[in-house]
């Protein structure tokens, strides 16, 4: 895989155009609805929404930053396998990034959606 990392570039996620910078940015929750965060491992960047608790933001940049590396294919190991790494260095932000999905519809949604699909 090759990594392009020369920062500045530009990108478009949701129908809205993002000037990455480096190689960990904090956005606007419009940008990443319903993630908490994503990753960009062929460009070796993540975004993480900059409007959750400190807790939970350590989780999902943890959680993003070990996708960079994740070669696995199939969508739902990759996030098991993110959830349980970061969930070893940051507990609280599993277990309220657990909680803050369960309770959302939006997030609940674009699950089903992504089993359906088999992203």
């Amino acid at each position: 895989m090759v990594i392009n990392n020369q920062f500045p570039f530009k990108v478009k996620i949701n129908n809205i155009s993002l000037i990455v910078t480096e190689k960990i940015m904090f956005v606007k929750k419009e940008i990443l609805l319903p993630k908490f965060g994503r990753s960009f491992p062929e460009h070796g960047f993540v975004i993480v929404r900059e409007d959750l608790p400190e807790t939970l933001k350590k989780f999902v940049l943890k959680h993003e930053l070990f996708h960079l590396t994740d070669k696995r294919k199939n969508w739902f190991i990759r996030e098991v396998k993110a959830n349980l790494y970061a969930g070893f260095f940051h507990p609280i932000g599993f277990i309220i990034c657990i909680f803050k999905t369960i309770f959302s519809f939006e997030r609940i949604k674009f699950y089903i959606e992504r089993f359906k699909n088999s992203e």
